[in-house]
């Protein structure tokens, strides 16, 4: 708070001090400094407040017009740049003061943590798998069949001819 108040009196006091006499040159003309005595007193003004828009308005038209005053060679460039830094950090302590009075006290307030619910795992369901089944035909065994067979037996004959011998023949 110290600071903004001598930065309040840094701004009033660089835009208003003049010369003595016409004889030794200011950095601050007369009429520079009735352009930014209005100026600085808005710019105070709006310190005294509590609106950071406000204090910044301000600030702004001040630097306008320190820009026009320097362009005119009623404020010397030095001078000028003074004025605005003074400016520029009195919008920073501004902000600062209005952020440290103006923050709420944070309560933390517990919350809960949503508990996750379990998701049922599918269960496969084995698929049947095809039976392979191997069938072998009942094999024949063979049955026993009657086959007639006709076999050559040696039968005697007698004849008229008598002979020893095979064959019923002639010697």
């Amino acid at each position: 708070m110290k600071r903004l108040v001598v930065a309040v009196g840094i701004v009033a006091g660089s835009a208003l001090a003049a010369g003595c006499s016409a004889n030794n040159p200011s950095p601050v003309s007369a009429a520079a400094a009735k352009a930014l005595k209005p100026l600085v007193k808005n710019l105070r003004q709006a310190a005294s407040g509590n609106s950071v828009s406000a204090v910044r308005l301000a600030e702004q038209a001040l630097n306008n017009e320190v820009d026009q005053l320097v362009q005119s060679n009623d404020l010397t460039p030095n001078r000028g740049q003074n004025i605005q830094n003074a400016a520029a950090t009195l919008l920073s302590d501004f902000r600062h003061k209005v952020a440290v009075t103006s923050s709420p006290t944070v309560t933390q307030t517990p919350t809960s943590t949503p508990t996750p619910t379990e998701t049922p795992t599918p269960t496969s369901t084995p698929t049947p798998s095809p039976t392979v089944t191997i069938t072998v035909p009942p094999t024949q065994t063979p049955t026993e069949t009657t086959t007639a067979t006709t076999t050559a037996t040696a039968t005697s004959t007698k004849s008229s001819h008598s002979s020893t011998g095979f064959g019923g023949g002639v010697p």
